[in-house]
């Protein structure tokens, strides 16, 4: 069975900033957690990209309950310098995640 790193944006961003937001979390998550992102991909890692329905407060609220979880899972915080250092996405992976995440929705499903 495949692994799945999660990367959750934030619902209120445009689908662009959206999207890039996504790629910046991923791309952090992997230069931070080299070793599990190493795991993940030799299991046949697979990338799931979700969003929060809401905006900042809902992605701090994910942020929060991923801090309190236990066991702990790896995760990666992405805040954009052009929007005052925001958070706007969040990449993790491991134990207890997919419970954390399995109600959001894809993101990008209201564009189609």
């Amino acid at each position: 069975m495949a692994s799945k790193l999660y990367v959750v944006v934030r619902g209120d961003l445009k689908p662009g900033l959206r999207a890039a937001q996504a790629v910046h979390a991923g791309i952090a998550h992997g230069m931070v957690w080299v070793q599990s992102t190493w795991q993940w991909n030799l299991v046949g890692g697979v990338l799931v990209v979700l969003q929060v329905r809401g905006g900042l407060p809902e992605l701090k609220e994910l942020r929060d309950k991923l801090v309190n979880q236990s066991p702990p899972s790896t995760f990666t915080e992405f805040h954009e310098v052009d929007l005052n250092n925001e958070l706007t996405a969040i990449a993790a992976y491991g134990p207890g995640v997919e419970e954390l995440v399995r109600e959001l929705p894809l993101a990008f499903s209201e564009l189609n």
